[in-house]
């Protein structure tokens, strides 16, 4: 017999699990941004720019070892919770195997073509590491299907932390890239274990899953390819660097991508949340509450993003000296051009759900294949003549046009536009005023971190007297507080 579904109304449960996601990801991000910085330091750009090569090529292998069973186990269990256990261990089966094959790729890639600036080794702990990669996805998605993301967030959290006392204290003890990934690879192989046990509860139901592990796969196929092409998208600048540009560039890139991926927590925690939620209302026609949904859900991104994006345009070089160091003086333009992307993501994020719920994913592939084959020739072209910079404004562009491209999805889902306009219309405003603000001259000399924080202070003043944030915002907010302290809201 399957568990009730969880207490409290759909936005309730909306908005605490996205506290959840939220607060892993931030604290994650929080955690691991000193063993950013560590490693950024006493690596050297050139050492750093090797564990970036690495560890980019390890998320990409770990995507296509996936297969697309993340969102897929989702979209399954949520509305069929009683067949978790058969599910899980078919899903399971499938990625081992799919890592077999990507790990036995990669060997034979470094023993090939390692050398030089990528040593042969390192393709060697990249294979060892995506092994409980894969375990560790497949409890995942089974506890976001239960919209258990109160246990994820907290698993996320203590592997976080392990990798950053471990890895970092190993960096300081002088043992190197090699020490480091060894302590990466235990840390892994930990959470691997310990999701497992966490899982056990959640896979005593025996309701059969007649699909096949094979079956279940050419049903993920459209979703893995889809995230691998996503993967690809942000990991893919920091391959080509390396070998177009040499490992100094691609880790003056990589850490001010860190930075700019740190900027998407929100997005990615709240659609996270919301997809479960969009994809019962999408199968059940409750159309006007999966409008509703994407609505709200892209007004909160676009108040969050705004300000991030004009912020961007005039602290870059002040953060990325203050958290790297003069070695990474250069990252600051990087870091402008890729923050210019933020609401672009921003307001990606709910369209892509809306994208993901729907039987329309196999006639969307091609287009998000073609626009990260737009980024990897934009790369080519780029690179070459403006190094990193050039790779931030392949990124910047093929945004631009990955949003058009979901617009047009949508809208056949939908059938009509998507509302957009309205929704950042008067945060927009607010923007204006805070970059109107920052032109001032002598403002962001007179003190950085004060000049930042008054700016965000006109932002949010004027978003609110010209009511860019709502009534309903307050009330999501306040319920989801109460839901926090273990009381509905009335």
């Amino acid at each position: 017999m399957s568990q009730p579904p969880p207490r409290g109304s759909t936005a309730a449960r909306v908005a605490k699990n996205t506290a959840w996601l939220s607060a892993a990801r931030i604290g994650a991000k929080l955690i691991g941004l000193p063993l950013v910085i560590v490693l950024a330091r006493f690596l050297g750009p050139e050492e750093f720019g090797q564990w970036a090569f690495i560890l980019s090529l390890v998320v990409i292998l770990s995507t296509l070892a996936d297969g697309g069973f993340q969102t897929l186990t989702v979209r399954d269990l949520a509305p069929s919770p009683g067949k978790a256990r058969p599910y899980y261990l078919k899903s399971l089966s499938a990625r081992l195997v799919l890592s077999i094959l990507a790990s036995a790729g990669l060997i034979a890639w470094g023993l090939i073509f390692g050398g030089g600036q990528t040593p042969w080794w390192l393709y060697l702990f990249g294979a060892a590491l995506l092994f409980p990669d894969a375990i560790t996805r497949a409890g995942q998605a089974v506890l976001t299907a239960r919209e258990r993301m109160d246990l994820t967030s907290g698993l996320s959290l203590i592997q976080a932390a392990g990798t950053t006392l471990l890895v970092g204290g190993v960096i300081l003890l002088g043992c190197g890239l090699k020490g480091s990934l060894i302590s990466l690879l235990a840390i892994n192989l930990a959470a691997a274990g310990l999701i497992t046990l966490v899982l056990r509860p959640y896979l005593l139901n025996q309701e059969p899953e007649p699909r096949s592990a094979g079956r279940l796969f050419i049903h993920a196929f459209p979703y893995g390819l889809l995230a691998l092409l996503n993967i690809l998208y942000f990991r893919v600048d920091v391959i080509m660097l390396t070998g177009l540009r040499g490992a100094v560039a691609a880790g003056e890139y990589s850490a001010a991508l860190r930075l700019f991926e740190a900027g998407l927590i929100l997005p990615a925690a709240l659609g996270g949340a919301l997809f479960p939620v969009m994809a019962r209302q999408l199968a059940t026609g409750e159309m006007n509450g999966l409008l509703v949904s994407y609505k709200q859900a892209v007004r909160l991104l676009v108040i969050v993003g705004l300000p991030a994006a004009v912020a961007a345009t005039f602290y870059s070089v002040w953060v990325m000296g203050l958290f790297f160091g003069p070695a990474y003086a250069g990252s600051g333009g990087i870091l402008m051009l890729l923050g210019w992307s933020w609401i672009l993501f921003f307001i990606n994020a709910p369209l892509g759900n809306l994208l993901a719920a729907s039987n329309l994913m196999p006639k969307f592939v091609p287009f998000a294949a073609a626009n990260t084959g737009l980024n990897i020739g934009l790369n080519f072209w780029l690179i070459p003549a403006y190094g990193a910079m050039g790779a931030a404004a392949a990124t910047l562009a093929c945004e631009v046009l990955g949003l058009v491209i979901q617009l047009f999805f949508v809208r056949r889902i939908l059938t009509f536009w998507p509302p957009l306009g309205s929704l950042v219309a008067r945060p927009a405003l607010a923007g204006a005023g805070a970059f109107a603000f920052w032109l001032i001259p002598g403002v962001r000399f007179w003190n950085p971190i004060l000049s930042l924080a008054a700016g965000v202070v006109v932002y949010l003043i004027i978003v609110i007297a010209v009511k860019g944030a709502t009534i309903e915002d307050w009330r999501l907010l306040r319920r989801s507080a109460a839901l926090w302290r273990g009381t509905e809201a009335t």
